[in-house]
């Protein structure tokens, strides 16, 4: 009602290969599928070593915001090319949960 919400899965053969390589390569593929998507709205990226913050924090962070995209990849993160485009990382906590 307050937000138009659209929701964009992707998961092409090359992530879901990776996995079986090594954690760089999952970073990677991450990375290279999504990175296409960055753009100029806010974006804020879900990574395992991202700043954790309250709920009060994340309302001021949101604040005045337009238009915003969340990435959010493997249990890996994203490599620090991906990172250091994003506005803000955040880390939910320290528990992985299997997509």
């Amino acid at each position: 009602r307050f937000a138009k919400v659209e929701d964009i899965e992707i998961f092409p053969k090359d992530v879901a290969k990776s996995h079986t390589i090594s954690p760089d390569a999952s970073k990677q593929a991450y990375t290279k599928a999504l990175k296409p998507y960055i753009d100029r709205s806010f974006t804020i990226t879900l990574h395992p070593n991202g700043k954790k913050i309250d709920s009060y924090e994340f309302s001021k962070l949101l604040n005045d915001k337009i238009a915003i995209r969340f990435f959010i990849g493997g249990a890996y993160g994203f490599d620090d090319e991906f990172l250091n485009q994003s506005d803000v990382v955040l880390g939910l906590s320290e528990l992985t949960m299997s997509h």
